[in-house]
């Protein structure tokens, strides 16, 4: 018998933060029907298996199936609904991916307290088509498990939304009011380093405010466009302004004081975006290694080749020979150069006489 047969933390509705419901937008269902336990097998004999299903603080689980190590056809499936009318359920859409899992629990076993559950396979889908108009997403999901390479995991996934989820909360073209307007800021100068060619990133939005706009560098125009359109900040056509022309911009009046209510909750809910922007090449190239061997050339010049040391028994042979040859050159300049002192002395006797006397003797033996 399974330790659970019955859905385990399954919530009926979306937990939001309270945020004041927006008269002018319908209720929003979200539809869940994920399938699973095809051709299924388990890494052990008396295994539980089941399918858990999260989307931000909304969790759901299948029934416990138990499986055995041979593969058959098990039936894992979670079917739910979510719903939600105010601007953070469609925030979320963008903010959380539905995350799939198909999870196994191993039989306990002596002295084990806590169960042990391995996750064979998570799979990660973004909902946030359903902001531009998408109404289902559908996907089989053929895959293996990271855990075990012999287990399958075959789901069938299938998601969808009613009424359409598009957000029309567009100002009126004759009331300049914002809604739901955020901004965020992204700086973009590293795009300006030598090889650079993609900036990506989450970025922080905040309400909507002209302020923001002035003390980034813009000028009053682009506020004023962007508070007529009260949707996409049109930065095609105007100029950056300079810090002179923002700078004589007061920061006193309400309307560029106070953010829009409605536009509150990306502070809130602390909401952000993900950015990336790429180039086919980088703005700045890259330094090569054949400038930097030209411009370490420069810097460092050229010097004479080290002769290199010969090594061998001629070598020595050679050296032994040249040393001779000099003690010798030596010597006959001694015999030269001696004239006796004493008559009836030999002149050997003589000769040793005087280069022991003056050290000389000791200094030839030194030099060879």
């Amino acid at each position: 018998m399974s330790r659970r047969t019955s859905q385990a933390t399954s919530r009926a509705s979306f937990k939001s933060p309270p945020v004041q419901r927006d008269p002018n937008m319908k209720e929003t269902v979200i539809s869940f029907n994920i399938k699973g336990g095809q051709n299924l097998s388990a890494t052990k004999d008396g295994s539980e298996m089941f399918l858990r299903l999260s989307f931000g603080s909304f969790t759901a689980e299948s029934e416990y199936i138990e499986a055995k190590t041979e593969a058959s056809n098990v039936k894992l499936a979670i079917k739910e609904e979510i719903s939600g009318a105010n601007t953070a359920f469609y925030d979320n859409l963008v903010r959380f991916p539905l995350t799939i899992s198909l999870l196994e629990m191993l039989p306990k076993e002596k002295k084990q307290k806590e169960d042990k559950i391995i996750c064979h396979r998570e799979v990660h889908r973004d909902l946030s088509p359903f902001l531009k108009g998408k109404r289902k997403i559908s996907e089989s999901v053929r895959e293996v498990s990271k855990e075990a390479p012999n287990i399958q995991v075959n789901l069938e996934i299938s998601v969808s939304i009613s009424p359409d989820a598009a957000k029309k909360g567009k100002a009126k073209p004759d009331d300049g009011e914002l809604h739901n307007h955020g901004i965020a800021l992204i700086n973009l100068e590293s795009l300006l380093y030598p090889g650079v060619k993609t900036v990506s990133g989450k970025f922080k939005v905040n309400p909507f405010t002209q302020n923001q706009l002035i003390r980034a560098g813009y000028g009053e125009s682009i506020t004023a466009s962007s508070c007529n359109s009260g949707t996409i900040l049109s930065m095609g056509s105007t100029s950056r302004n300079d810090s002179s022309s923002a700078g004589g911009v007061s920061d006193n009046r309400p309307e560029s004081r106070q953010a829009a209510q409605d536009a509150l909750p990306y502070k809130e809910l602390n909401s952000s975006v993900f950015f990336e922007i790429s180039f086919s090449r980088a703005l700045v190239d890259r330094a090569t290694l054949q400038d930097l061997d030209k411009n370490l050339a420069t810097l460092i010049p050229m010097r004479p080749k080290i002769p290199r040391k010969k090594y061998g028994a001629e070598i020595s042979v050679e050296e032994y020979k040249s040393q001779i040859t000099e003690v010798a050159k030596l010597v006959l300049a001694e015999i030269r150069a001696f004239a006796p002192s004493t008559k009836g002395e030999s002149f050997e006797k003589s000769l040793l006489y005087q280069l022991n006397r003056t050290g000389k003797h000791a200094q030839f033996h030194e030099n060879f």
